[in-house]
């Protein structure tokens, strides 16, 4: 919107389900969008038509807020109370972070080393994110292993 002219400056196209929240990621390069049918809507900076890219989270669940927690990895907070991790490009699920217990999330905060979440319980909890930065180095240390494992089988043949 430019308050100035008063006029729009770009809208999307229509998307398959409602769009509940959005954030920008990769420094600044795409929008991430979570719908209603549980996949997060990916757009690149300043192309608004068509999405560029689609990360089916979790069927027949709302996706109703999404936070960076760092350029490759993205926290979503669910109607089913899960607070649910994906790694950006390429997609691949995490281990949940935080669970609700069936209480829509609504709201994702990070400060220091903590995730702070709110929902429909009434509750802030705080989640402790050490455990979570361990269990990604290890997985991105499985993954340097197995393509320096793929690297080397290749070379022998």
């Amino acid at each position: 919107w430019n308050s100035r002219q008063r006029k729009l400056i770009a809208r999307s196209d229509e998307c398959d389900s409602e769009l509940l929240t959005c954030d920008v990621v990769r420094g600044g390069g795409k929008v991430v969008c979570g719908d209603g049918e549980g996949v997060v809507n990916v757009f690149s900076w300043g192309d608004w038509g068509d999405i560029t890219d689609r990360i089916p989270v979790q069927s027949e669940v709302s996706v109703d807020v999404v936070l960076p927690f760092s350029d490759d990895v993205l926290l979503m907070g669910c109607m089913d109370g899960i607070i649910r991790a994906t790694t950006l490009f390429p997609h691949r699920p995490l281990p949940p972070v935080g669970d609700h217990k069936r209480s829509p999330v609504e709201g994702l905060c990070l400060h220091r080393d903590s995730l702070l979440s709110i929902g429909h319980d009434q509750c802030l909890r705080v989640w402790d994110m050490v455990v979570f930065e361990e269990q990604l180095e290890a997985l991105r240390q499985e993954e340097e292993d197995s393509d320096s494992d793929g690297g080397e089988k290749k070379r022998k043949k």
